[in-house]
């Protein structure tokens, strides 16, 4: 649903600037959907053949297709992140509310940071769209980056940033442990 491909070039160079690490890393991918962010990593050369990769989704067909293309990565078939990484990364997931009221999947977003951050040894990234957006299309969520970076603070140990300038649209989080 990215609204070109442009655009989620520049939040996959977004998010892969926590990236600090290239040799036997390992990364969580929640929502990988069909491994755009795979292929990013891949083309830039910012992960190479002693990463691991987890690639986590809720759709089979998603999954068979990524791993048809990737035999070296793991498909796991879940609404949870269950590895340990060194990074997590959500890019557009947190966007796709569908029939949810916008407070019960803040709530959601939130179990979910809680989870990645669980499981990552380095960081976690991830974007949302901003409640600042002119324009709002139904089905989607739209969050407020300063209630999400405070929430972050709130509850997390780390270094918490928030990047907001290169799209007027969404914002990235990282939290660098």
């Amino acid at each position: 649903m990215w609204s070109e491909e442009n655009a989620q070039k520049i939040r996959f160079e977004i998010l892969s600037s926590l990236i600090t690490k290239k040799e036997n890393l390992s990364i969580n991918d929640f929502g990988c959907g069909f491994g755009a962010f795979y292929d990013f990593l891949i083309e830039k050369n910012i992960i190479d053949d002693t990463t691991t990769y987890y690639g986590y989704d809720i759709s089979y067909k998603i999954l068979k297709d990524f791993k048809q293309r990737h035999e070296n990565v793991t498909t796991i078939l879940n609404n949870k992140v269950k590895t340990l990484c060194d990074y997590s990364f959500v890019s557009g997931t947190f966007n796709l509310k569908l029939d949810c009221y916008d407070e019960e999947w803040k709530d959601i977003i939130k179990d979910y940071i809680f989870n990645l951050y669980e499981h990552s040894k380095i960081g976690v990234g991830f974007n949302l769209l901003s409640s600042m957006s002119d324009k709002k299309q139904n089905g989607l969520f739209y969050a407020d980056k300063s209630e999400i970076f405070d929430f972050c603070k709130k509850n997390f140990k780390s270094e918490i940033i928030l990047i907001d300038n290169y799209c007027k649209n969404d914002f990235t989080i990282f939290m660098k442990k």
